[in-house]
């Protein structure tokens, strides 16, 4: 289910009250959506600008053509350092063509399945704690890393990754 999916079960499970979320996730992601009914809506701005923690593991020496696992995998060889740079503060970012970001008024990911070429518009987005956990694999097996990220809104983890080399 999407974010949008989840609140419009709520909003008709509960007879039509005004409904939203506090964020989403990518569909394969798991985690916590906040989902805020009547007059708690008015608190979403507020939920919005607290900062976000996120688990992830990357597979490392290797490229996605949507940044996940979902995308075409490209096996390169090529990994990052052990620890790789991980940027902290204020970071330009540019989020996955596979991205709900509206371009011209449509989702990135509907434009991209497409086959449509166009440019991700690059934002500032703060990234308050950036920690690799742990990093395992090799001889023979592929090598993946596990990550802590503490970030303000509108961050893309998978975009975060992808900078880091060739890793998703």
């Amino acid at each position: 289910m999407t974010s949008h999916d989840v609140v419009a079960a709520v909003r008709r499970s509960l007879g039509g009250v005004r409904t939203g979320h506090a964020g989403t996730l990518d569909p394969f992601a798991t985690g916590l959506l906040v989902v805020l009914v009547g007059r708690a809506t008015k608190s979403q701005r507020a939920l919005m600008e607290l900062p976000n923690r996120y688990r992830t593991v990357a597979r490392l020496g290797a490229v996605s053509s949507t940044g996940d696992t979902e995308g075409e995998i490209t096996d390169t060889g090529r990994l990052p350092p052990d620890p790789p740079a991980m940027p902290t503060g204020e970071v330009r970012q540019r989020p996955p063509m596979h991205s709900a970001v509206k371009i011209e008024g449509e989702r990135a990911y509907r434009r991209a399945r497409r086959g449509e070429q166009f440019e991700m518009p690059e934002r500032i987005v703060t990234v308050h704690r950036f920690e690799q956990l742990w990093r395992r694999g090799g001889a023979g097996e592929p090598q993946t890393a596990a990550f802590e990220i503490e970030c303000g809104s509108g961050t893309y983890v998978r975009s975060l990754i992808a900078a880091l080399g060739d890793a998703y």
